[in-house]
């Protein structure tokens, strides 16, 4: 997986999964974790806090049970 900042499409739906009305922006990556790439973002309108994890394609970490 990448350590790329996240996409700005990522960012757009992050924020609106959380709530706000404007795109996320990144804050830091958070260390930790074995494969997926963590950020932590934050929102403004309002100001919110959320944890975006990235995991490659096809793990079955992701998978739905």
């Amino acid at each position: 997986m990448t350590s790329a900042e996240p996409p700005a499409a990522a960012l757009s739906w992050a924020a609106e999964a959380a709530g706000s009305a404007v795109p996320a922006r990144t804050v830091r990556r958070l260390m930790g974790g074995t494969h997926a790439v963590t950020h932590l973002l934050e929102t403004a309108e309002p100001a919110l806090e959320t944890v975006l994890q990235r995991f490659p394609p096809g793990d079955a970490g992701t998978a739905v049970r």
